[in-house]
């Protein structure tokens, strides 16, 4: 796909970023290529593929995944406490709830436990991105086999990069 800088830069914008690496000298950019940016809003720095990037922008959704999973704890939090409200309401008590694992007595993830997390799943953490509240943290990692720079949620590192180790090149 061939863009000016300036269409490039259209693009990016509307998903909220702009590019942190130089642009390609001919305009040529495959969709499956991976990207260099840095979120406008929060300065996370991540690759996203120009395809992710344009089927984002088609729906309206963050493309930033700090941004996104951010907003989606919050969502996520709304919707609990709704649902402990109604129980509560229904004559559970708080002890219940959390025997029944409807309520977690988990905390955010240490600066420690994220990095061993990041390098036993074959990623080197950059940096822990704390959420608003307990357990909302976010992990921006790097790649170790093919560098790609990514923000994950606990759950999701231990699933590794989408390269599997082998590292394939991220232009």
């Amino acid at each position: 796909m061939e863009l000016t800088n300036v269409e490039l830069d259209s693009i990016l914008d509307k998903a909220g970023l702009e590019l942190a690496q130089p642009y390609d000298e001919k305009g040529k950019y495959l969709k499956g290529q991976y990207l260099f940016t840095r979120c406008k809003t929060c300065g996370t720095q991540a690759h996203y593929r120009l395809k992710y990037i344009l089927d984002k922008n088609d729906i309206g959704e963050k493309v930033c995944r700090a941004c996104y999973w951010t907003d989606w704890y919050a969502d996520c939090r709304v919707l609990r406490d709704e649902a402990i409200q109604s129980l509560l309401s229904q004559g559970y008590s708080y002890n219940d709830l959390v025997k029944q694992g409807v309520m977690d007595e988990g905390t955010a993830l240490r600066l420690s436990q994220a990095r061993d997390l990041a390098e036993e799943n074959g990623f080197d953490l950059i940096d822990l991105i704390s959420g608003k509240q307990s357990g909302d943290d976010l992990l921006l990692v790097k790649c170790r086999a093919c560098g790609k720079q990514t923000v994950e949620r606990p759950g999701d590192v231990v699933y590794g990069c989408t390269c599997k180790g082998k590292g394939p090149s991220i232009s």
